[in-house]
């Protein structure tokens, strides 16, 4: 028999053991976790969670590498799961707990490559977006309101390198279906992200290797209108190099 009911329809219920404040949770933001868990086909977290014994530590939400989304703290309580630690505090936050402000969502993965194995458009990615999208219209607070807990602690990473505006795109297209997209605003394709890769290859005359990592981060990550901006510095490149002779 489970404790509650989902909040968010289609949610796995399990029950976290440690949660929950002698206030109510007031959730206006979400923050974004990875368990450091393997993206595999075995969901741990929420069982770990579930069976706490020794320590106060819990979420709201998880999603499965396979994306299935499992809830285990009600959005009513607050999870064990945040404290800022650093940063000034957003406009929208009080001075309360942030715990009693937030709901909390676990991605499985590993911060140092969770971009790299939620790509977008991968169930697990979709199952995000619908779940963010789908509690900002429950709960009537904007997407944006959406950041990682290493802008609040400083001895966290999750969840690395994961683009945060992607995913409020992605979720204001679902919440605004009326809202012409951008096209210059939508994410390259592989094919074009290999024309850049060999464009500066030609053009500066260097591989994209470890030395040059953060120039290849760019082009992973690159939209159309970013990608503008970056061959305005690779033609000043160009012109400063001598087309890389």
């Amino acid at each position: 028999m489970t404790a509650f009911i989902a909040d968010f329809a289609g949610a796995i219920v399990v029950e976290a053991a440690k949660y929950g404040y002698s206030s109510s949770n007031n959730p206006k933001e979400f923050c974004l976790h990875t368990p450091e868990e393997a993206p595999d086909d075995y969901p741990a977290t929420p069982y770990y969670f579930h069976n706490l014994t020794d320590r106060n530590a819990s979420t709201h939400y998880f999603v499965s590498f396979l994306g299935f989304v499992f809830q285990m703290v009600p959005e009513s309580e607050g999870a064990y799961a945040n404290v800022r630690e650093m940063g000034e505090r957003y406009s929208w936050e009080d001075t309360t707990n942030l715990n009693l402000q937030t709901l909390n969502i676990e991605i499985e993965g590993y911060a140092h490559s969770i971009h790299n194995t939620m790509p977008r458009g991968s169930p697990q990615w979709v199952a995000l977006i619908r779940l963010i999208a789908d509690r900002c219209k429950a709960l009537g607070f904007p997407v944006e309101r959406t950041f990682g807990h290493k802008a609040v602690s400083p001895r966290r990473s999750d969840p690395g390198q994961l683009r945060l505006d992607w995913i409020v795109y992605d979720v204001n297209l679902i919440l605004n279906p009326d809202v012409p997209i951008k096209e210059e605003d939508m994410p390259l394709n592989e094919e074009d992200k290999q024309w850049i890769r060999d464009a500066i290859q030609y053009w500066v005359g260097f591989k994209l290797d470890e030395e040059h990592g953060e120039i290849q981060q760019l082009v992973v990550n690159a939209t159309e209108n970013e990608f503008n901006q970056l061959l305005d510095k690779i033609d000043s490149l160009r012109e400063h190099l001598g087309d890389g002779e």
